[in-house]
């Protein structure tokens, strides 16, 4: 009786370890967010293009943005089809400064992140077949320099 009672005792404290570790890998997983649950803005003007390497399915970039500027990757144009995701992974500096990071929708719209610490890793669903292009956008009083890549 007293091994049944601890081997019991035994799969329960299993069991919550388990659950414990699940939660905290589904929390470190990646987010994937749809365009209409993102922020967006109308681009009238393109301030300046953002230098890209393409190769196949991944993009890097790199831009030095001016206070309150946006960067847009004009050479570079993601066709993709309803449903399709676009994974954004980046890193700027300094840190402070908050920065948003999106879309240009075939729409014209901005759709974006907007981030605060330094470093955006977060996946994005487009919900229209088309053309997206990716953009970065300061709103800070500092240049930042962005390093990161886009795959698609």
């Amino acid at each position: 009786m007293k091994v049944k009672k601890i081997l019991s005792m035994m799969l329960s404290v299993i069991l919550v370890t388990n659950c414990i570790i699940s939660v905290a890998l589904a929390t470190d997983k990646t987010s994937i967010l749809n365009l209409n649950e993102l922020e967006r803005d109308k681009i009238y003007a393109i301030v300046q293009d953002m230098t890209a390497v393409t190769t196949r399915a991944s993009v890097n970039f790199e831009v030095d943005l001016e206070e309150n500027s946006i960067s847009v990757m004009r050479n570079v144009k993601f066709p993709l089809e309803a449903g399709e995701t676009v994974t954004i992974n980046a890193s700027y500096s300094p840190f402070s400064a908050s920065v948003d990071f999106g879309l240009i929708a075939p729409d014209g719209y901005f759709y974006y992140i907007n981030v605060k610490n330094g470093s955006i890793n977060k996946t994005i669903r487009v919900d229209e077949r088309g053309n997206y292009m990716l953009a970065v956008r300061n709103n800070s009083d500092d240049t930042v320099s962005v390093v990161g890549y886009v795959n698609y």
